[in-house]
């Protein structure tokens, strides 16, 4: 049983499967993205956060793509009571993104997809607040890496038919 994994760890090695966080370590490409336009809802909490993954090092580098960031978020009320008591309420977070190089305003690729995350509501006020609040992070924290894991396979397939 022992010979069998390692020899399959050796024949997904030798097929050429590396980890997508290895691509990022090793090509930093995304120190060469630059931040454009940004709109929609919460902006401000979202602009760091893209900086933030875009060039976490804070590298000086040419920066040779811009990418432009549409963010939109409703809430729903997903469980409610006979009595109108709202017991959950769904957040959608929708952000669309477009990759060009700088100057042009050609654009490489785009995409958009939706996060949800839920919440559950409280007797207090105050303390529906901090959970819808909690539950609006945690979704935007999504939203930030699937940006960030469709821009390593964006580069990572590029690279591959530039070969």
């Amino acid at each position: 049983r022992y010979c069998l994994v390692i020899l399959c760890c050796f024949a997904l090695s030798a097929c050429g499967i590396k980890p997508l966080s290895d691509f990022d370590r090793n090509n930093s490409f995304l120190t060469h993205i630059e931040l454009g336009k940004i709109s929609g809802d919460k902006v401000y909490l979202i602009k760091n956060q893209i900086i933030n993954m875009l060039n976490p090092y804070k590298a000086d580098s040419k920066k040779l793509y811009v990418i432009d960031v549409s963010i939109n978020s409703t809430s729903a009320n997903s469980i409610v009571q006979k009595d109108s008591t709202i017991l959950e309420t769904t957040i959608n977070l929708n952000l669309t993104y477009t990759l060009r190089k700088t100057g042009s305003s050609k654009s490489l690729t785009t995409g958009s997809f939706l996060i949800k995350s839920n919440f559950v509501n409280t007797v207090s006020p105050y303390g529906s607040f901090v959970q819808e609040k909690k539950a609006f992070e945690e979704a935007l924290k999504l939203s930030i890496n699937t940006l960030k894991r469709k821009l390593i396979i964006f580069f990572t397939t590029t690279q591959e038919n530039n070969k």
